[in-house]
């Protein structure tokens, strides 16, 4: 999952902690809480260090690197990771060059039952400041393996390329790439950005990655009162613990599709927010075990300030998930889920919160559905 990173320049220290309970089988209820039973805590913790330059120098850089480590309860899979992250391009001092890139290593190690999962992805542009037109260089490189011992990949590619500039902050980009592979073909690759003012952005690509081809999108427009970001991407990963099946976290080789899209309206004491959202968990390599799934999602939700202590809140949520393997037939389960509350700030510290929630699951078996209807009381104090 992405980290957050710090705003701070130069270095700094970051630890976290969590205890978290998680659906234990995604495929048998992926709204399991601890009221209603079918989950396992998750425990773990992180610590992590980063460095950030001055982006007014001559090169702007943000390098981290974390450890984290998960114990889960049960038979769920224990893990520790190492993680290092860096981004960079050229600073504002630099005049005749420009670079971007970015590299992305982790390691995670399994219990004495799993083997050990690694990652690593790195991609850079280097070229002249001429304008409009600029001559660039772009390579790109990622090699990926999983817990299986046959199921490795790795791509990598050289090329070079011209990027044209419409205005300031608006260009197109077009490359032809070498693949450094010998089971691999060349290809061409484009990315766009577009941008004609501050307050409105549009970003896509397209290249070829170790699954086929990989698409990118980010868009985000912000007015008076509202703010409306989508964004599309694509992942590779050989540990994922986000959906478990059957009580298992995948550790196989997966590609991760992502779609968002949100959209808020902020009104003198309200709040609305709509969100949609899409993603498809495909393995890269398939086999009588591999499992895809698929969510879609939409939902939306108004917060009102109710006076400067209380605020009332009201949000409808619709999911779907689809899991599909060789060895059993798509099965499909749909969640409504229906939710008011209502807060009070007590103090700077101390909130309460009381609502009423309904949830029902349609699914193609009878035995797997479900209706709930629960009032929900919390307590929250900061420190």
């Amino acid at each position: 999952m992405p980290k957050e990173r710090s705003t701070k320049r130069g270095l700094s220290m970051n630890a976290s902690a969590s205890i978290r309970n998680e659906a234990r089988a995604s495929n048998q209820n992926a709204a399991a809480d601890t009221i209603s039973g079918g989950t396992f805590e998750s425990r773990s913790a992180s610590l992590g260090l980063e460095y950030r330059t001055n982006p007014r120098s001559y090169v702007n850089l943000d390098a981290r690197v974390d450890g984290s480590i998960g114990d889960n309860e049960g038979s769920i899979d224990d893990y520790r990771r190492v993680n290092a992250d860096v981004t960079f391009r050229d600073g504002t001092k630099t005049k005749l060059f420009f670079w971007s890139g970015s590299y992305d290593a982790e390691r995670t190690f399994g219990d004495e039952s799993n083997g050990t999962t690694t990652s690593q992805y790195f991609q850079s542009v280097f070229g002249l400041q001429t304008q409009p037109l600029r001559p660039l260089v772009r390579f790109y490189y990622e090699d990926y393996d999983d817990t299986d011992a046959t199921t490795s990949n790795d791509g990598a590619s050289i090329g070079p390329g011209l990027r044209y500039y419409l205005s300031y902050r608006t260009w197109a980009e077009v490359a032809y790439n070498f693949a450094l592979n010998n089971d691999e073909d060349d290809y061409w690759s484009a990315r766009v950005n577009w941008q004609p003012s501050r307050k409105t952005r549009l970003t896509a690509s397209y290249e070829k990655r170790i699954f086929g081809d990989s698409y990118g999108l980010s868009y985000s427009h912000q007015s008076h009162r509202t703010r409306t970001t989508v964004r599309y991407t694509e992942t590779v990963s050989s540990f994922d613990d986000e959906f478990v099946f059957n009580g298992e976290i995948n550790q196989r080789l997966t590609v991760d599709r992502r779609l968002t899209w949100e959209t808020r309206l902020q009104q003198r004491r309200s709040e609305w927010q709509l969100t949609l959202t899409g993603s498809d968990l495909e393995p890269v390599t398939k086999t009588l075990l591999s499992v895809e799934t698929k969510r879609y999602g939409a939902g939306i939700g108004v917060s009102h300030q109710l006076s400067s202590l209380v605020e009332g809140s009201a949000k409808v949520n619709f999911d779907r998930y689809e899991f599909s393997s060789p060895l059993f037939t798509t099965q499909q389960d749909d969640y409504y889920k229906a939710e008011v509350n209502l807060s009070k700030r007590f103090n700077d510290s101390a909130t309460g919160t009381a609502g009423l929630r309904y949830l029902t699951r349609v699914a193609g078996s009878s035995s797997r559905e479900f209706d709930e209807f629960r009032f929900q009381l919390n307590g929250r104090i900061e420190f």
